[in-house]
This record gives structure tokens, C-alpha cells and sequence, in this order.
């Protein structure tokens, strides 16, 4: 996950889906842009349903991210706080943006000073200075500074110093860091590669997009044209273990080698693979589904709902934006005017 910890939500990537499902088209032109006025972006109020659909924070909030380690990052007119399961405020979080907690730690905007890290209590434990941040994984975390994207400890010291123009998070022991090659138009071109907890590259630059290692795989891209990739998986030695074959592809989840999978995309209907690659979901539903959640979002008539791994539906679509669930609570959105 490369962040400035933008905590890309799953409304902005379900929405772009939905447009080429619809449509059908590899491009689609923005309002506005044949001569007609711009039309506004919506406006949304979020709150949480547990996996029951039951209502646990009413749709009042500005801001709410997904739940980790058992909080979530919420604004509620301009303040920000982080819930508990309860709906409960567990400590406030006076940050312009934060990010979700792992290993105990979550990153933190201060407008004044930069990214720094909080702890469960929201006592700052690694400084507001840093331009960018990742989320830490086994003690390492991505931080950016002086343009450049290097990799500190849990004391918030760079322990790879910073030299590549791009990194993401490090999980199975790399992460995916990156250089800059070129332009295309006003859109910067990139190569990336691994790099090992010691800073020695592991794997090296090779790749149009790379992703961090879930399931002993990493999601790799290849670039068609400026916005398009085709999509593979490689393993730990770089080799490409499932082609580039995919519009779309998320990491592989599960909790063990034999039933890890991955939900793919053709461009018009969603399916799943196994670690070989194998389709043991052919593609058959319109939106992604991930073998490891009981529950997966869909879209239906405009609205979002949630259904089971077989496609029945369990709440019905009746939300204006909504999250995939995240450990039993789901992020729930209406619009207002």
C-alpha cells in the first residue's frame, strides 16, 4: 500500500468499477468535458453496521475508515477521534488525516509539521516529520523525507535511508520501492522493485507497478497506455508465477498456502484464483469477491449491499457508499445535499 497513508477508499475504486462494468469502455471522458457544466461531486454522512446489518454508529459522521487492531480513524465536523467496537470514543485525534493501527501503531497528518505515529493511548511516539508515511510491518515502516522514500524502525529511525522516488508497505520480509524513468504527458512513469529489510534489492527493477507480498505472492502490473494495466502475480525470487492476464486483481488472502486466493477481473465480471492461478471462480459476478470475508459488498441499482460467497444476498442494497467489512464492522454511507 503505497500512502501518504490516502487510505484509498473503497468507494472512489467500486465507483470507477462500476463506470467501465456499465459501459464497457476502456476510457471514459470527464463530466464536463464535451462543453457541459462540471457536475458536483457527492456528498456523503458514514457510519458502522456489524455483519448482522444492525446499525452500531448512525450516519453522522464526515470521515470513517475501516476498522484495525479493534479502532477506526473518524472525523465528525472537522474533529477527528478513533472509535472502539462499541461506537465509543476510545481517545480524541486531533489530526488533519490518520491511518489505520498495525503492530500498534498508526500514522498520523499534523498540517504544521508532517506524518508522524501514535500509539493505542494516541500518545505520539515518532515525531510529526516525515512527509509520507506506510503502515509498519515486523517493525518497519515506509517513511518519506526530502523527497525521497526510505524505510525507519519502531524509535521512527531510518534504519534504509531514504533514496527511491516510491515505496509501499514491507510484508514477507519486502517491499515494493520504486524509481522514476520518464513522463508520459504530465504523468510520472515508474520502475519498481523489492527491496530486503537491509536495504539490498531483492528483486530489482523490472515492474510498470508492484504491490507488497500477501499469500507469497505479490500483484504486479504492466502498463498498456497511461491509466491501463494488465495484471499478474510473481513470487518471492521475482519470477512470474500467474502471467499478466487480469484488468483488475487484488492481493491473495487466506491463512494458508492451500487456500489462499485472489479475486480477479476481465473488465466486465469478477472471478477467483488460487495461488497456481487456476480459476476456481470463473468469472461470473459483477463485483470482486474474497473467498477469506464471510460477507462481500455488491452493487445493485445504484445502491450497495452485502451478499454471502455464493452470491446470496444477506443485507440488502440499500447504502448510497459502503466499505468491504473490516474484523465484523462495515463502513456505511448516505448522501446529503
Amino acid at each position: 500500500m503505497t500512502r501518504r497513508f490516502d487510505m484509498n477508499s473503497f468507494r472512489l475504486v467500486a465507483l470507477a468499477i462500476i463506470v467501465i462494468l456499465v459501459f464497457s469502455a476502456a476510457c471514459v471522458s470527464e463530466p464536463g468535458a464535451s462543453g457541459s457544466a462540471m457536475v458536483p461531486k457527492p456528498n456523503y454522512v458514514h457510519g458502522y453496521i456489524n455483519s448482522k446489518g444492525e446499525v452500531v454508529v448512525p450516519m453522522t459522521l464526515d470521515r470513517a475508515d475501516d476498522f484495525s487492531e479493534g479502532l477506526a480513524f473518524v472525523m465528525e465536523n472537522n474533529k477527528g477521534r478513533y472509535l472502539n467496537f462499541n461506537g465509543g470514543t476510545a481517545f480524541q485525534a486531533p489530526y488533519a488525516d490518520a491511518g489505520k493501527f498495525q503492530q500498534g501503531l498508526a500514522g498520523v497528518l499534523d498540517q504544521q509539521k508532517g506524518w508522524g505515529f501514535i500509539d493505542r493511548q494516541g500518545t505520539v511516539v515518532i515525531g510529526c516529520r516525515f512527509t509520507a508515511v506506510t503502515g509498519f510491518d515486523h517493525n518497519i515502516a515506509g517513511a518519506s523525507s526530502g523527497g525521497k522514500w526510505g524505510f525507519i524502525d519502531n524509535f521512527g529511525l531510518f534504519m534504509i535511508q531514504p533514496s527511491f522516488d516510491m515505496a509501499r508497505e514491507f510484508r514477507d520480509g519486502l517491499a515494493p520501492v520504486a524509481k522514476r524513468t520518464g513522463w508520459d504527458n504530465s504523468q510520472p512513469v515508474y520502475s519498481w522493485g523489492y527491496v530486503d529489510a537491509k536495504g539490498n534489492m531483492a528483486i530489482p527493477f523490472q515492474f510498470d507497478d508492484a504491490h507488497s507480498f500477501s499469500g507469497g505472492l505479490a500483484l504486479v502490473g504492466k502498463r498498456v497506455h497511461a491509466y491501463k494495466y494488465n495484471h499478474g502475480y510473481i513470487n518471492s525470487n521475482g519470477t512470474l508465477a500467474i502471467p499478466y492476464q487480469f484488468m483488475f486483481a487484488r492481493d491473495f488472502t487466506g491463512s494458508s498456502q492451500a487456500t489462499v486466493s485472489a479475486a480477479v477481473g476481465n473488465g466486465e465480471k469478477w472471478g477467483v484464483v488460487d495461488s497456481s492461478g487456476k480459476l476456481i471462480i470463473a468469472f461470473s459476478f459483477a463485483q470482486e469477491v474474497d473467498l477469506s470475508r464471510s460477507l462481500n459488498l455488491f452493487y445493485k441499482d445504484g445502491l450497495f449491499g452485502y451478499m454471502d460467497r455464493d452470491g446470496k444476498t444477506v443485507i440488502p442494497a440499500q447504502y448510497d457508499d459502503a466499505h468491504q467489512f473490516s474484523e465484523g464492522m462495515a463502513v456505511v454511507g448516505k448522501k446529503v445535499q
